[in-house]
C-alpha cells in the first residue's frame, strides 16, 4: 500500500508535466494552423516560413526563461520590503538586456522572412499573432 502511495506521488509530477507539455504542443499546433491560414501561406512559402519562425520564436522562449529565471533569483520569493536596491537594479538590468535581445531577434526574423515571403505578409503576421493570443486568452477566460 505504501509504495503504490509513493509511486503515485513520484508519477503525479511527471503526469502532470506531461498534461503541460501535451498543451504546450496543442496550443503550439493551433497556432502554426492559425497563421498558416491567415496569412495564406502557400506549402511554398511555408516550407521557407518556418523554420525561420521557428528559429527565432525558440531564440525567444529561452531568453524568457532567463528573465523568469532572474525574476525568481532575485524578485519572486520576496516581499516589496525584502527586495534590496542591488537586486531590483540587477533584475532590471538583465530584463533591458533580454528584451533587446528580444527585438534583435525579431528584426533578424523579419529580415530573414523579408527574403521568402512578401513583406505585406509579415505585416499581417504580426496581427495574426496578436489575434491568436487574444483568442487563446478568451479561451482561457471562459474555461475559468
Amino acid at each position: 500500500m505504501m509504495r503504490t502511495i509513493l509511486f503515485f506521488l513520484l508519477l503525479f509530477p511527471l503526469l502532470n508535466f506531461a498534461q503541460k507539455s501535451e498543451k504546450h504542443e496543442k496550443i503550439r499546433q493551433l497556432k502554426i494552423a492559425f497563421i498558416t491560414s491567415e496569412i495564406n501561406l502557400s506549402a511554398e512559402d511555408a516550407a521557407k516560413f518556418w523554420p525561420i519562425y521557428n528559429e527565432a520564436e525558440n531564440e525567444i522562449h529561452e531568453i524568457k526563461k532567463s528573465s523568469y529565471a532572474a525574476y525568481s533569483k532575485y524578485i519572486k520569493e520576496k516581499n516589496e520590503s525584502e527586495i534590496n536596491e542591488a537586486d531590483a537594479k540587477k533584475f532590471i538590468e538583465i530584463l533591458n538586456e533580454n528584451e533587446t535581445k528580444i527585438v534583435e531577434i525579431k528584426e533578424k526574423r523579419y529580415h530573414n522572412l523579408g527574403k521568402s515571403i512578401s513583406y505585406k505578409k509579415i505585416i499581417r503576421l504580426r496581427k495574426v499573432e496578436e489575434d491568436f493570443k487574444q483568442k487563446l486568452l478568451e479561451q482561457y477566460k471562459k474555461k475559468k
